[in-house]
């Protein structure tokens, strides 16, 4: 079940998996079920409690985690409409979190958190948040705002080079040595802190209404 912690822990990855996850779920249910709908009225006002309102406890601007968020919601209403908090009757938002402290180039720790991210997320995957961005246009200011933010997230989050430098190659040593096969590989620190920042400014973006209709946040390697 998801928990209000479970949003409120220090790595977003953890909190967006268990919304996808749980999201899964809400969806297998498209019936009317009484046993379902009384674990779904719990379950919807931790949702609310965690992520509307200006007492939420857990804001996020990360794009994937309010997308199942949202799905879930439409699900309640549609499916259980009796069972929808009061809180998202009608015209709600998401609470917004404190802003990131972005690490442009240049700043402290800013050179450092930029060995996190490969040239074709930096290049490929973050361009698409822009429709006006050439590839390889590193001087326009939406997409130096983007990796600014990026590295501001991976240093937030913890990546040093004396702590994750040496692990994260031999993370990417072993992935390339195993190569597909049957188990997926295990995933640098580096990219995974770098996904969260690039998803939370996607967030960010889509707030204000920036997101180009045709971006695409999946088949990238970072």
């Amino acid at each position: 079940a998801l928990t209000i912690d479970s949003l409120a822990v220090n790595d977003a990855y953890v909190g967006e998996r268990m919304l996808a996850a749980s999201y899964g779920i809400v969806m297998s249910h498209q019936h009317t079920d009484v046993d379902f709908a009384a674990c779904l009225v719990p379950f919807l006002d931790q949702l609310v409690s965690a992520l509307v309102g200006q007492s939420a406890s857990a804001p996020t601007h990360h794009f994937l985690a309010r997308h199942y968020a949202r799905g879930i919601f439409a699900f309640a209403a549609k499916f259980y409409p009796s069972n929808l908090p009061s809180a998202i009757r009608g015209t709600w938002s998401f609470a917004t979190p404190g802003p990131v402290q972005p690490l442009a180039k240049g700043a402290p720790g800013a050179e450092e958190a930029s060995q996190t991210l490969h040239i074709d997320f930096e290049n490929y995957t973050m361009g698409r948040l822009f429709e006006d961005r050439r590839n390889y246009d590193k001087n326009h200011p939406g997409h130096q705002a983007a990796v600014a933010h990026v590295r501001g997230v991976v240093w937030s989050l913890g990546w040093r080079t004396v702590t994750f430098g040496e692990l994260d190659r031999r993370i990417a040593e072993d992935a390339y040595r195993s190569g597909r096969g049957d188990r997926p590989s295990a995933e640098r620190y580096g990219k995974k802190y770098g996904w969260i920042g690039f998803f939370t400014y996607a967030g960010h973006l889509e707030e204000q209404g920036l997101i180009p209709v045709e971006a695409s946040f999946s088949g990238f390697d970072i």
